[in-house]
């Protein structure tokens, strides 16, 4: 398997604490002591939950299906289950988070959850229980100004004001909407209460209360599983704001953590007993996440001030500073933020400077007004402030979500989930789908997959394809060459692109572009093995695509091609590379495709009409350095446009996947431009990793667990304020997506030819889930 079972988990905990634990006060354990431990708690330790999966549900729990409570525990980062109790600062044996750990050994688990972007409590509780990213729920921090509204959120003074709160579907809101209860312990968004509409208000719920005892909330969750049937909740969510105080405080690395990790698992098993005692234990589901990790950020220290660079940046501009800092000119021209976001730039390693737009996909923050267009992203437990701060904790929280520390949990436990089942990291916003399933309710839009975590539980629903669904045909495939014999030697139109003044054709290439379709069904499988790109129409799809007739589809020796003959634009290439691809075919020329014909536009003849600019360089879609013909990268459908600024990126990537090729074997590439805003050119690689117990499989062959996967996007623009100072390969690693990033953004939907269930399974993964080309962490 590609992930262990928990029983195997102890080095990959291990790892963990080797990684973050670095504070004295919280002893690594050897490998023989935490072997030992590991045993002693699976044999032990969790036999009150083996107990209470013997139990019967009550007559009265057996109508229905089983509620879904939902638990959040503020702040509490992935490596913290890895702790050892403490006691007057040694460990005792026995975990920090032993029944939390005894929830996994019994359910299912992950060695992380994804948070959203930005990584702050607010807006990463909403995105659970709204299957949203913050840029499309609204609540973009726990601080933040609308420009709408004129006026600036606050979580200490807005909290639940209904203005701040219209966008998106909590799930107590669908709960009760479809005639279900709904019930909530606190969590951000709970406690607005909508005039117009009470039914977007949870049927219970209490107005937050920092000094409400966890013991108090515990029971009266347990209150709530009491009551009858048509009142008892369908969805309880239960939520403590540790360890994230005491992360705050004291820092993660420190004992006053572990043991505030102690605390509240103990009210987790106080809430176990609760259900053992009422005979309803492996009657409930129980899910236990967090919004988000911590990570060290002392007062005084690894700070960057604005005011240094920006002098007048009080009087200037609104700020929200930390971890991840937000610049609002108050004179909102382009000139203004030039002057800011130039005087920024470039000028401490650890700050990076983005226009929004320019900001990874990834991070989701361009769509919402009140994401300002000036971004500052800072290296791990650094952050921005201007003069002196009055931050006095030791931890804090915010950065980008590719960051280990940033990573937060998942477990659940339930009659619904399968047992001791380890899986890969998901992102949170695919949790909503799957309460949505739990209590049998029909989600309203989000972002996440539906039926992208079915493999979770034990009996998951078939997933059918909609009857109605329309597919494309297949693209046209051009075969029969233009007739030069009239005219051998006509003007080329590529003549333009090859900087000459003229150019003649030469018929000499039709021959080596002939080939029998037997071939091409060999090229199929080689470049193509799980199908060539498809466009099923989506509401709303950046692509027209669908059945278009300008869509056409051309097979090279050397890869496959999509191209649009109306607009002269290649829409992707798909082709197969190992080690031994690299060669010498650089020098060449561009040369007009003979497969189009005169109805038709080709790259060379769509260039021709615009005027040259120094700024723009031709490049090969299809890179020329895996080239075996000579013939095959220099034809015009393999040529694209980009900004002179940016063609250094496509060559450093085009090292890069030859690496990749050698180390990890064949690769399967599929490239090409996206029609949104900014435009990128994005790349979807995969191989498949080789077990030595059954030897090598192929691209076609490869069992899902083994496919790897790893996606980019990147933009053609290049960084506005970022291009001087950041390497080709930062800048790449940067740029990493999801395959459901890229597949939003093109239109295109990937490897039509897979199992639904295994493409569900690429849809659901991380950008954290690969490292092929390259590891995405990069610092």
């Amino acid at each position: 398997m590609l992930y262990p079972t928990i029983d195997d988990l102890t080095p990959l905990l291990l790892i963990f604490q080797a990684m973050w634990c670095m504070g004295a006060s919280i002893p690594v354990p050897t490998m023989e002591n935490s072997k030992t431990t590991e045993q002693h708690f699976a044999q032990e330790s969790c036999s009150f939950l083996q107990e209470s999966s013997q139990e019967e549900c009550p007559s009265f729990w057996a109508q229905g299906q089983p509620p879904v409570i939902l638990i959040s525990l503020d702040g509490f980062r992935a490596e913290y289950l890895s702790r050892f109790a403490l006691e007057n600062t040694e460990h005792r044996g026995e975990f920090a988070a032993t029944t939390i750990r005894c929830l996994a050994e019994r359910g299912v688990s992950s060695p992380y959850m994804m948070p959203s972007y930005p990584t702050i409590t607010f807006p990463n509780h909403y995105a659970i229980v709204t299957g949203l990213y913050p840029e499309s729920h609204g609540i973009i921090g726990n601080q933040f100004y609308d420009p709408d509204l004129r006026a600036t959120f606050s979580i200490y003074t807005d909290g639940t004001d209904p203005k701040w709160w219209q966008n998106g579907e909590p799930i107590w809101t669908t709960v009760r909407r479809q005639g279900k209860v709904s019930a909530t312990y606190f969590w951000p968004g709970s406690d607005v209460k909508f005039a117009e509409e009470e039914q977007r208000s949870p049927n219970y719920f209490f107005r937050y209360n920092k000094t409400t005892s966890f013991r108090q909330r515990v029971d009266q969750v347990l209150e709530w599983m009491d009551l009858p049937a048509d009142k008892r909740p369908a969805l309880t969510t239960l939520y403590f704001e540790e360890p994230d105080s005491t992360g705050h405080k004291a820092g993660p690395n420190t004992a006053n953590v572990t043991e505030k990790v102690t605390v509240v698992d103990r009210q987790i098993r106080r809430l176990i007993d609760g259900l053992i005692a009422r005979n309803i234990a492996n009657c409930v589901n129980i899910i236990v996440v967090s919004d988000h990790g911590m990570a060290d950020s002392p007062p005084g220290k690894q700070l960057v001030d604005l005011e240094k660079y920006v002098p007048d940046i009080q009087q200037s501009a609104l700020t929200f500073l930390g971890p991840v800092t937000s610049i609002r000119p108050l004179n909102e021209t382009q000139e203004e933020e030039n002057r800011i976001g130039d005087a920024l730039s470039c000028k401490d390693p650890r700050m990076r400077v983005f226009n929004k737009w320019e900001l990874p996909y990834r991070m989701h923050s361009v769509r919402s007004r009140r994401i300002p267009n000036l971004m500052l992203d800072m290296d791990l437990s650094w952050r921005a402030v201007i003069k002196q701060e009055a931050w006095s904790g030791g931890g804090a929280h915010g950065w980008d979500n590719v960051y280990l520390d940033m990573q937060a949990i998942f477990i659940a436990h339930g009659p619904s989930f399968k047992n001791q089942e380890v899986v890969r990291p998901f992102e949170n916003i695919q949790l909503y789908n799957l309460i949505c399933h739990l209590v049998n309710v029909t989600p309203a839009e989000n972002n996440g997959t539906w039926g992208a975590l079915h493999h979770l539980l034990s009996d998951p629903p078939n997933l059918l394809v909609d009857a109605d669904q329309e597919f494309p045909d297949m693209p046209q495939i051009l075969r029969k060459l233009a007739d030069t014999r009239e005219e051998k030697y006509k003007p080329s139109a590529c003549a333009y692109v090859n900087h000459k003044e003229t150019e003649k054709t030469s018929p000499a290439m039709e021959i080596e572009m002939k080939m029998t379709e037997e071939r091409e069904n060999e090229l199929f499988i080689a470049h193509a093995p799980l199908g060539i790109p498809i466009v099923i129409p989506t509401e709303p799809s950046p692509s027209n695509l669908f059945n278009d007739p300008n869509h056409v589809l051309l097979v090279n020796e050397d890869y496959l091609t999509g191209f649009d003959v109306e607009l002269g634009i290649p829409l992707w290439t798909a082709y197969t590379i190992s080690g031994n691809t690299t060669n010498n075919i650089n020098d060449g020329h561009w040369i007009e495709d003979p497969r189009l014909d005169q109805n038709h536009t080709g790259s060379c003849q769509r260039l021709s009409n615009i005027v040259r600019r120094n700024e723009v360089a031709y490049t090969h879609l299809f890179p020329k350095e895996f080239a075996t013909q000579k013939v095959d990268a220099w034809l015009d459908t393999n040529l694209l446009e980009v900004p002179s600024s940016i063609s250094h990126f496509l060559e450093t990537m085009t090292d890069m996947l030859a690496e990749a090729s050698i180390s990890r074997g064949p690769l399967n590439v599929i490239s090409g431009p996206t029609r949104h805003r900014p435009a990128s050119i994005f790349y979807v690689v995969t191989a498949c990793k080789v077990d030595v117990t059954v030897g090598e499989w192929n691209h076609t062959t490869c069992p899902a667990e083994y496919r790897d996967l790893q996606a980019f996007l990147l933009p053609i623009g290049g960084w506005k304020y970022q291009g001087a100072c950041t390497s080709d390969r930062n800048f790449i690693a940067y740029n990493v997506a999801s395959l459901k990033d890229v597949e939003q953004v093109t239109g295109f939907q990937f490897f039509p030819d897979l199992p639904l269930e295994d493409k569900l399974s690429l849809l659901a993964r991380t950008t954290l889930d690969s490292a092929l080309v390259l590891d995405p962490t990069r610092y």
